[in-house]
């Protein structure tokens, strides 16, 4: 399978739903936490959600304005204890999605992707929704 391919694949499961691993606290001394949640990409394409057992966290495409891996951009980009918390093979997994567009107050989710691999076709797969939203509409 081409990159491509798998980032077809991976958009039509999130539009039904996809399993991730929310990663919540590591902040100011915090415990960090392992919540089950499911990964959503709206059906039009222009938001992505995290929903757990306490509620759904929807945001806008367009408000995303970084997308951090441990692997690529480094541990520092996560909350300390996130980053200290973290097993080394959840390191290979691990996502930060910072939105700060459009907003008085920036935020961030961090969540585990299933594989290494998984995390790599998010990471093509967001830039593929990204480009997308910024071409204009015809």
């Amino acid at each position: 399978d081409t990159m491509q391919d798998k980032v077809k694949a991976f958009l039509r499961a999130a539009v039904v739903g996809s399993k991730v691993t929310l990663i919540k606290g590591g902040e100011a001394g915090e415990a960090m936490q392992r919540l089950p949640a499911i990964f959503q990409v709206s059906r039009d394409l222009q938001s992505v959600h995290f929903l757990d057992s306490s509620g759904d966290l929807a945001i806008p495409l367009v408000e995303i304005s970084d997308i951090f891996t441990a692997g690529a951009d480094g541990k520092e980009v996560f909350p300390k204890g996130i980053a200290d918390g973290a097993t080394e093979e959840e390191l290979h997994r691990l996502l930060r999605i910072v939105c700060q567009k459009l907003r008085a107050k920036p935020i961030s989710v961090c969540f585990l992707e299933a594989s290494p691999e998984s995390q790599q076709v998010f990471l093509h797969s967001m830039r593929a929704l990204h480009r997308r939203g910024e071409q204009p509409a015809p």
